[in-house]
């Protein structure tokens, strides 16, 4: 087979933007799936199916996540990851074998995954071309802080095991060979590549978003019809992050909820903890949303009266994608003394100054 693009997604997010560009490309095309967990996965497989996109489990992010690392079985921990790299490197090199890739769409250059496939892909003819991970591509910061003792610890341990180069911002040779930069707000970051404008997209974006959102079975999950929703809560990973503490995540929630009883939605964020769910469902007044699809394609068919979140994307796409009205809660939220030190304050300063007009403060409606 000659002509084929890859894309390497981590997110339903990820696979809807590259389903939209497969189909603007109309070229061969497989997604190369990295998990970072199983409801994400699901909704990465879903988006594919959907769109009539072969797929390929690439490796499971948890693997090689540096927070899993045990330091009561250090030797164990140590071993077992850099086996699963060797395992990725192996993988990486049999795919790029036996397929012919003429281009490769990568999203998140910082998930070691996609660093090791990226790698193995140097010693090839292809084209890199990377697409927005989302808003955390404006920051010029890591999104998850770590404590210094930790970041430290793990330096230690990725230069015992001579893989480094999979986890650090410095992104040599891949990024030097990426020709391509598409960004929804190219404007707002300097790079001295070829950028395009991922709202160039947004017809086919919606059009992918329709696609998926077509079988009944799933739409009866949704407990709000069209313009019957007065708010919908996209939730985020902020305890599981170690920004908030978990029940002061939770409470954010239940505020809204009693405030808008009956008539709020939640969407919980893809890597939400059991407990944390256990916790949503106790909440008077809260519906969930249980679709295995990204969160936009729920926005596309509730089209709810206002948006709520932190900074997720559809909180800063939603306005000129889908025209909704959005707003963030993360200007209230930085005021709390819940807020564990960390880069809430960052990001919150970063959006105002690159986002004004996206970024809006809930509390401009909360009092109307």
């Amino acid at each position: 087979m000659k002509d084929i693009s890859a894309y390497v997604v981590g997110s339903p997010w990820h696979a809807v933007v590259a389903a939209a560009i497969f189909k603007k490309n109309s070229a061969a095309g497989v997604f190369l799936v990295e998990t970072l967990s199983e409801p994400s996965r699901a909704g990465i497989i879903r988006v594919a199916e959907a769109c009539g996109i072969e797929w390929i489990d690439l490796g499971n992010l948890s693997q090689l996540g540096i927070r899993n690392f045990s330091m009561a079985r250090p030797i164990h921990s140590a071993r077992a990851l850099k086996q699963y790299t060797e395992d990725i490197k192996e993988k990486s090199k049999d795919l790029l074998n036996k397929l012919i890739f003429s281009r490769i769409y990568y999203f998140n250059l910082y998930s070691p995954i996609t660093r090791i496939f990226l790698e193995a892909s140097l010693y090839k003819s292809v084209k890199l071309i990377r697409v927005e991970d989302g808003v955390c591509d404006y920051f010029d910061f890591p999104l998850v802080y770590y404590p210094r003792y930790q970041r430290i610890l793990k330096y230690i341990l990725i230069s015992l095991l001579g893989v480094q180069r999979y986890y650090s911002r410095n992104c040599g040779e891949v990024w030097r060979r990426t020709s391509d930069y598409y960004l929804f707000f190219p404007g707002k970051i300097e790079t001295n590549k070829s950028v395009k404008s991922l709202f160039a997209y947004r017809n086919d974006i919606l059009n992918v978003l329709d696609i998926v959102s077509t079988t009944p079975s799933d739409l009866q999950k949704s407990t709000c019809n069209e313009g019957l929703c007065e708010i919908f809560i996209v939730g985020q990973s902020l305890s599981e992050d170690r920004i908030l503490p978990l029940s002061a995540e939770v409470e954010i929630y239940a505020k809204i909820a009693n405030r808008y009883p009956g008539r709020a939605l939640i969407k919980p964020h893809p890597r939400s903890s059991a407990e944390k769910l256990a916790m949503l469902k106790s909440i008077a007044g809260l519906n969930i949303v249980t679709t295995i699809w990204p969160v936009e394609i729920d926005l596309r068919i509730m089209r709810p009266l206002r948006i709520v979140g932190l900074w997720s994307n559809p909180i800063i796409y939603g306005r000129t994608l889908f025209g909704l009205e959005t707003y963030s809660l993360a200007p209230d939220l930085i005021r709390s003394k819940c807020v564990r030190k960390g880069n809430a304050l960052r990001i919150h300063r970063l959006l105002l100054e690159k986002f004004p007009r996206h970024y809006v403060d809930f509390r401009e409606t909360f009092d109307r």
